[in-house]
């Protein structure tokens, strides 16, 4: 077993496997880690077991404002003989060879929480409010996904073997009813060697109070094609509010 760093310049996205579809697949669990003192770094960590193998595995993720910073530190039990509890633990100790940000003990506060279990859920819209108030004097924000989806090319398999078409998204945010701001667009593409299939708003957290700027992380659920079934993981992105 071994700890593998990516650096990446654009949403963090991890790989999965390929074959037949059949009628499961894999979502990742999600444990929020926090935000750097400035609120402009925010760090969360997945965890389950990979579809078809059934080995465990531990992603951190690290995300940037920008999208220059976002790495993610994988982390995968190839013996098949550790449980995810297991993984987790092994994972924690060998972080220490790691450069991470310091992230503060206050994770922030959760605003929104949609996991794949949530079958209410609207998958592309999330309206919610910074400060609890019955008056909403803070303000009412809403995050709308608008998923773009194109031919898969016939040149760049392995994806035109198995999809027809493949995922891409536009973000926007408004506040108050005001007209809605684009603000992350991802287009439907290939995503290291996995093939996106659909996008949902899974998660959205607030930075901390002491924080130098308010900032909301915005974790994006990612449907790729798998061995089994649909595999779903997450990639954030960070936004500042006013």
């Amino acid at each position: 077993m071994h700890l593998r760093a990516i650096t990446h310049f654009g949403p963090v996205i991890i790989a999965t496997c390929f074959g037949m579809p059949a009628f499961s697949g894999d979502a990742s669990n999600l444990e929020i880690i926090g935000f750097s003192d400035d609120g402009s770094i925010f760090s969360f960590e997945e965890f389950g077991e990979e579809d078809g193998s059934g080995f465990a595995y531990v992603n951190r993720h690290i995300v940037s404002k920008d999208g220059s910073g976002n790495r993610t530190i994988e982390f995968v039990d190839r013996t098949g003989t550790l449980s995810i509890a297991e993984t987790r633990q092994e994972f924690s100790q060998d972080l220490g060879n790691f450069e991470l940000a310091a992230f503060e003990k206050d994770p922030g506060t959760t605003l929104v929480f949609n996991p794949i279990t949530e079958l209410s859920a609207d998958w592309h819209r999330a309206s919610f409010t910074p400060v609890f108030s019955e008056t909403l004097h803070a303000g009412v924000y809403e995050l709308r996904l608008h998923e773009l989806f194109e031919k898969a090319q016939s040149s760049k398999p392995p994806c035109a073997e198995v999809v027809e078409e493949l995922a891409g998204y536009q973000l926007t945010l408004s506040k108050n009813g005001e007209s809605e701001a684009l603000v992350h667009q991802k287009r439907p593409v290939e995503i290291g060697a996995g093939c996106p299939l659909g996008y949902r708003i899974g998660a959205v957290h607030l930075s901390p109070d002491n924080s130098e700027v308010t900032t909301i992380a915005v974790l994006i659920h990612t449907a790729f094609y798998g061995f089994e079934g649909r595999d779903y993981r997450y990639h954030g992105i960070l936004l500042e509010i006013e």
